[in-house]
């Protein structure tokens, strides 16, 4: 009887029991490895949405704090009124938002 053991990143067959029996739930074969492969692959596409939201509300939030910089600024060069409220006055040619790009190809070269 075979077991899986894990080391790592690698999947390795470890012989646990010296019997000769082989049960078929034991045996390799190309379904496997491609269900295996499709696993890795859906799992690294829910990371890489992750990481794309992420990405967003990153450049999202250090627009905001790049905005409420430039506002004290004015307000402390004494360029408009303390009182006035110039946050959504600042143009997006002063402080842009950072692109995030949608779509990135995650494997090079697809083994599916």
């Amino acid at each position: 009887m075979r077991g899986l053991a894990l080391y790592g990143h690698y999947t390795v067959l470890v012989l646990l029991l010296g019997t000769d029996e082989e049960s078929v739930r034991d045996r390799f074969n190309a379904r496997i490895l491609i269900g295996w492969l499709q696993d890795i692959k859906d799992n690294f596409q829910k990371e890489k949405r992750r990481l794309l939201c992420r990405q967003l509300h990153e450049a999202e939030s250090l627009m905001m704090v790049q905005k409420l910089d430039w506002e004290v600024k004015l307000k402390e060069l004494h360029m408009c009124d303390c009182r006035a409220n110039v946050f959504d006055e600042i143009l997006p040619q002063h402080v842009p938002l950072i692109e995030v790009p949608n779509d990135f190809p995650l494997f090079v070269h697809d083994p599916i």
